[in-house]
């Protein structure tokens, strides 16, 4: 067809992203982790075990693997986290992976909070649970602002290579060893399985004009060798230290006390509704704000900017989330002297609408951080709660859904199905959608409804397998 070309996925295909597919646990939560010593390897395993049935996946490989292993602690069973040690074992291969290290300190932690929560993942530039474990263990929570973000699963080997290979169908199980009576319960466990490559970023993003372009996709960056940036937020020179802070648009942070070695990460929503990103992964003391263009200047580029003046501020942005004395992620902390905690920032955003990300390194401090979205409107997060993000494969014998160029063919018989199309741009930004009733045999020609360059369809059926397909076509003019 000219000036066209078309391939079929029998997967979702988000932006280098492949479906996410979480599964939960089927053993009876909570458990109790006290005097769990049974354990011993993954040949010998004790009693504390918790199993997770998987279904309907493809063997796992380099771009489809497991990403996450997602485990909720509950500390009114107990706070001794020393010696606690998890495992996870994949069905019929038995191939077994540690994925927590004991604790390091000799301390019982017995005031963490209620809840937990531990994302297991791979990445070089994440810090295992076991650093300085009482740092972090406020404000975890998954989908509010605070100290919520991830945590190597191992440092020493991916889960995404450790796993390559093997067919995930079947049960998988989660071992704990914890020799202690005073051990927490376990009161929620999951794995997901997507695309977890990490992009390394850490030579990227050094001021407005060059940021990292940021998908999604978990990256690792870096505030070594970067250096200061007039366009930062509320930054005013000369500026002497945390009685200088300027106000932003008139919002007073308490944020930029010297302006050191800024990190830009510049990222557009995809649709509207509340975005969720989380930094981890610090061994130095940071700041984080989100902002975005106030447009004073009218010319919708943020990193040309209008003067700013230490009487009325920094004009320039909008302050979307930042620190202050308010602000969840640096309670208990000196604020202005930023936190080594991990840094979730939750807040609404519409379509198309784009925001920066700047990290800066308190009096100079140099770190490796991971940046990754938790929820929320973005092209390739980890993992979307929508269900337009994840793939359903059919088990349907007929197929009664098919693509020929351009030309959606469907085929129910007798039956009357609703029909859902969902076209997307190749950044995942919703161009097209539309539902109607189907009988019988049916065409539609989609030609007209998709745009130039790179469009990703998605046709839902309301039958009785759930079938949904995604087509994707490079449109040419």
């Amino acid at each position: 067809m000219r000036g066209l070309t078309w391939i079929l996925s029998a997967f979702l295909l988000l932006p280098e992203s492949s479906a996410a597919q979480r599964f939960s646990a089927t053993t009876p939560l909570p458990i109790d982790l006290d005097n769990g010593s049974g354990f011993i390897n993954c040949d010998f395993t004790g009693t504390k075990a918790i199993q997770i049935p998987v279904s309907g996946l493809p063997n796992l490989s380099s771009t489809f693997s497991l990403a996450s292993v997602d485990i909720s602690l509950d500390g009114s069973c107990g706070g001794d986290l020393r010696n606690l040690g998890m495992w996870i074992k994949a069905p019929n291969s038995g191939t077994c992976m540690k994925i927590y290290n004991p604790g390091s300190s000799s301390s019982i932690y017995s005031s963490f909070p209620a809840t937990l929560n531990l994302s297991l993942r791979d990445a070089t530039c994440l810090n295992e649970p076991n650093i300085d474990l009482a740092s972090w263990i406020t404000n975890t929570n998954k989908f509010a602002t605070g100290n919520y973000g991830a945590f190597s699963a191992n440092a020493n080997i991916n889960m995404s290579d450790f796993f390559t290979g093997i067919n995930p169908n079947g049960t998988w199980t989660i071992y704990i060893a914890e020799n202690s009576s005073y051990a927490p319960c376990i009161s929620s466990a999951s794995i997901l399985f997507t695309n977890s490559t990490v992009s390394s970023q850490v030579n990227a993003g050094d001021n407005c004009s060059n940021p990292i372009v940021w998908s999604g996709q978990p990256i690792c960056a870096s505030t070594s060798g970067k250096s200061a940036s007039p366009q930062s937020p509320g930054y005013f020179q000369p500026n002497s230290g945390p009685a200088s802070y300027e106000s932003i648009s008139g919002m007073n942070c308490q944020w930029n006390a010297a302006n050191n070695n800024d990190v830009w990460v510049k990222f557009t929503a995809t649709g509207s509704g509340t975005v969720c990103i989380s930094i981890s992964g610090l061994d130095g003391y940071l700041q984080s704000i989100v902002v975005k263009d106030a447009k004073v200047d009218l010319n919708n580029d943020p990193c040309s900017q209008t003067a700013k003046s230490k009487a009325n501020g920094d004009p320039n942005w909008v302050v979307v989330s930042c620190p202050s004395t308010s602000d969840v992620i640096y309670s208990g902390n000196n604020v202005g002297g930023g936190t080594y905690k991990n840094q979730q920032h939750c807040f609404a955003a519409q379509a198309n609408e784009t925001f920066y990300l700047i990290v800066d390194g308190t009096s100079g401090a140099q770190s490796p951080f991971y940046i990754a979205g938790t929820s929320g409107p973005l092209p390739a997060i980890l993992e979307q709660n929508q269900n337009t993000y994840i793939k359903q494969v059919p088990n349907n014998p007929t197929e009664p859904v098919a693509l020929n160029g351009t030309r959606l063919l469907t085929q129910v018989g007798s039956k009357k199905l609703q029909q859902r199309i969902l076209i997307y741009d190749g950044f995942g930004r919703l161009q097209y959608q539309n539902s109607h009733w189907v009988t019988g045999s049916s065409e539609l020609n989609l030609n007209q409804y998709m745009h130039s360059g790179m469009n990703i369809i998605k046709v839902l059926l309301d039958d009785a397998y759930g079938s949904s397909y995604t087509y994707k076509i490079n449109k040419q003019q």
